[in-house]
């Protein structure tokens, strides 16, 4: 089977889209989706709502799907400083419905090959490998952190 791989979307549903048409030009009969849906562009719905849509797709989780998690039951506040000001109002755009969907979403995939070739694993990042070491080294509060003389200290 030919796979289009298609990944961080962030919401912008014109850009799902033009890929979309673009895979369907070039042959794709199956889509691997590797996260990073809905937050940071207006369209979190709509993209949730077209990526269900499509057959022959596997869908994982991004770190941002994980941000939705954490987001739920948590007060505005708590995530609505920098960056994370977007993604707090994505996570509110989004019906209780996909966010559950979302959240059923595995954090990795593993598939047999084309024509019975090594097996393929896909996940969104290397939290299998480091742990939850790259959010706490690059978070929203610690970036500024990071470049207080001027550069990163690492």
């Amino acid at each position: 089977m030919r796979y289009a791989v298609i990944s961080d979307v962030h919401g912008n549903m014109d850009a799902l889209e033009a890929v979309l048409a673009d895979a369907r030009k070039q042959g794709a009969e199956g889509y691997l989706f590797a996260g990073d849906y809905c937050l940071s562009l207006p369209y979190p719905e709509e993209v949730i709502d077209r990526i269900r849509k499509i057959e022959n797709a596997v869908l994982i989780r991004g770190n941002e799907e994980q941000y939705i998690e954490r987001m739920r039951g948590e007060r505005e506040e708590c995530w609505a400083g920098g960056q994370m000001h977007i993604s707090c109002w994505c996570e509110q755009a989004l019906c209780e419905e996909n966010k559950d969907y979302l959240q059923t979403l595995p954090k990795e995939a593993v598939f047999q090959g084309r024509d019975g070739g090594p097996n393929i694993f896909m996940e969104h990042s290397s939290q299998t490998y480091i742990g939850d070491a790259e959010l706490g080294k690059f978070s929203c509060p610690t970036i500024p952190l990071m470049y207080k003389g001027g550069t990163a200290d690492t």
